[in-house]
């Protein structure tokens, strides 16, 4: 007897955003438009951000050295109150950045000693983010949780069918690391709510496209 064919979810004819269901499908395990489930935040929508939000020198350096970038190319520039560029604020980033590319530069072959030499904080997004869970999907928010997908995918190449940003967010690493993986924000905006705050904005769309393709 031949082996049965694999159901294959046929996202509805929705422009741009039937990539979005088409995603949250794989994460799913849905095969249909019926079988799609809700999104819920905390339950099969999970945010992974970093609460203290700020890009910190760990994670553009991990940007620069899984990307081929120099850590100019990393540091994003910082507005003053005045409204100029602070080029001492982005100075110091940056010889924080290159000292750090310096120091895990020699694991750059190895991604789980460049996970253990970068740090408790930054190594807990990697597990969170390298994690995956039938039925589960990531949101990633802020620049230190992009830099830490960046090396999860080198961790567990499996988490990029899961992932995806909440945001297209507003620093060079942000830039950096969707560009690298090639995966676009759910929500295609730029903020500096970085801590997850929009996720009930993401959860909505989803489930408003889901509530669409089921009545059509």
């Amino acid at each position: 007897m031949d082996d049965l064919p694999v159901p294959v979810f046929q996202p509805p004819p929705l422009g741009g955003v039937s990539a979005i269901l088409q995603w949250w499908a794989t994460c799913t395990g849905a095969t249909d438009i019926a079988g799609l489930p809700e999104a819920v935040l905390g339950e099969n929508l999970v945010v992974i951000h970093d609460p203290k939000e700020s890009a910190s020198p760990v994670s553009a350096a991990v940007t620069g050295l899984l990307t081929g970038r120099d850590a100019p190319s990393t540091t994003t520039s910082f507005m003053g109150l005045d409204g100029y560029l602070d080029h001492e604020l982005w100075m110091a980033q940056c010889a924080a950045t290159r000292d750090e590319m310096g120091r895990l530069r020699e694991f750059r072959g190895d991604p789980t000693a460049m996970q253990a030499a970068a740090g408790r904080d930054f190594s807990d997004l990697v597990d969170q983010l390298a994690s995956v869970r039938a039925g589960t999907a990531h949101l990633i928010d802020g620049a230190n949780a992009a830099g830490a997908a960046l090396l999860a995918y080198e961790v567990n190449p499996e988490m990029l069918a899961i992932s995806r940003p909440l945001q297209s967010g507003e620093t060079a690493v942000d830039a950096i690391a969707w560009e690298y993986l090639r995966i676009a924000p759910i929500l295609p905006i730029r903020s500096n709510l970085a801590s997850g705050e929009l996720a009930p904005s993401a959860a909505g769309l989803i489930n408003n496209l889901i509530a669409v393709a089921k009545a059509g």
